[in-house]
């Protein structure tokens, strides 16, 4: 991968400082720069490519030291990917006082693990190998319901001698569920829920789901608090009719040219178009990683103004752990689907009024489906 951020990095005009990056990231902020000096919005582009190509070999530092600490663990799924532009300059704008030159997740790595005993030995054997900011979302979760480990730390650059920083995101299966059926809901409605910010029922729905899930991890919480949330959650599935949402998100994406993907290790780049409802998805070797961030890049401005195509370039080993991995891009939710049946269930069972009302018949609402 070196040879590849080298080419990328070279192919650039400039060399930019970081001074400079953050007057891009400036530039960036503001809404109308595009049209008001389109030749200022373009150079600011350079220099956030150039930027965010600069954490390329950083980001191949940290996937192999989680490949080290995760080596005896077969399930665990390792993914990385550079930050999408919009994500870029919608954080510049969300986040007071954000500069680009210290936004700590151009490049980030994600972990799924099978439970927290494998979180706490990734987050353990990592602080082992080397230092670490920890902001753990899991002993304190985020207001939308969020949990995770995140882990930032430092690897070198292409140089050597200056360090990126790389954001590594450690979850379990569950909560990684979670963080898809969000995203998932997120891409098909155009809310920001991942950002706090959305319709209130999906945003409550999702803070309860998060608490409710959490005993499925294994945490141990108030039982009323446990119960309310499961109410909480099972009222609002209900009212956002949120599983026949998911099957139909599911169901209508179409997979484009599918049967031409080589499924072995390298680089995809997905276009989504949600209007259209089209997924494709292009295969890079891993020696072709100059060729597919070029194309990357290329459909990044083509569709910059059209906020109905998400265009992503991601890394995995192998077509189960890119669908593991990024299974948002997929719209597929089924195992947050599994869980959420699963709560749904537990509430409807532990309230008597529920037995009450389908043995009279009072009920309009379905049975819930329990999980195999």
């Amino acid at each position: 991968m070196k040879k590849a951020a080298e080419k990328i990095i070279e192919k650039s005009s400039s060399i930019y400082s970081k001074t400079a990056v953050g007057r891009a990231g400036e530039t960036l902020k503001k809404t109308s720069i595009s049209i008001d000096n389109p030749d200022a919005h373009l150079e600011a582009l350079k220099a956030l490519s150039y930027w965010r190509a600069c954490h390329i070999t950083p980001l191949d530092h940290a996937v192999s030291e989680l490949a080290v600490v995760t080596q005896k663990d077969k399930a665990a799924i390792i993914a990385k990917r550079l930050k999408r532009t919009p994500s870029i300059i919608a954080k510049l704008n969300r986040e007071s006082g954000m500069l680009l030159q210290n936004m700590q997740d151009v490049g980030g790595c994600r972990v799924v693990l099978r439970s927290l005993r494998h979180v706490n030995k990734v987050r353990r054997a990592l602080k082992t190998r080397g230092i670490y900011r920890e902001r753990d979302y899991i002993q304190t979760p985020k207001k939308d319901g969020y949990r995770g480990v995140h882990m930032i730390g430092k690897f070198p650059g292409e140089q050597g001698n200056t360090a990126f920083v790389i954001e590594i995101q450690l979850r379990t299966e569950v909560q990684h569920a979670w963080a898809t059926a969000v995203e998932i809901i997120d891409l098909f409605t155009k809310q920001a829920l991942k950002n706090d910010d959305g319709r209130p029922d999906w945003l409550n729905f999702f803070s309860a789901a998060g608490e409710a899930f959490s005993e499925l991890d294994g945490v141990v919480i108030n039982d009323e608090s446990h119960m309310e949330s499961c109410a909480e959650v099972a009222r609002l599935a209900r009212k956002l009719a949120v599983l026949d949402k998911f099957e139909a998100y599911n169901t209508s994406l179409r997979i484009l040219d599918e049967e031409g993907i080589k499924w072995v290790e390298g680089y995809y780049l997905i276009s989504i178009d949600t209007r259209e409802k089209t997924l494709r998805y292009d295969f890079f070797g891993i020696p072709e990683y100059t060729n597919a961030l070029d194309e990357y890049l290329q459909k990044e401005r083509s569709s910059a103004n059209n906020p109905e195509v998400i265009v992503a370039l991601v890394s995995t080993h192998s077509l189960s752990s890119l669908k593991e991995a990024y299974p948002n891009y997929f719209a597929d939710a089924h195992k947050f689907v599994q869980h959420l049946n699963t709560i749904i269930a537990r509430h409807e069972y532990a309230n008597p009024n529920w037995i009450k009302r389908i043995l009279l018949g009072l009920s309009s609402d379905k049975r819930p489906r329990i999980p195999e």
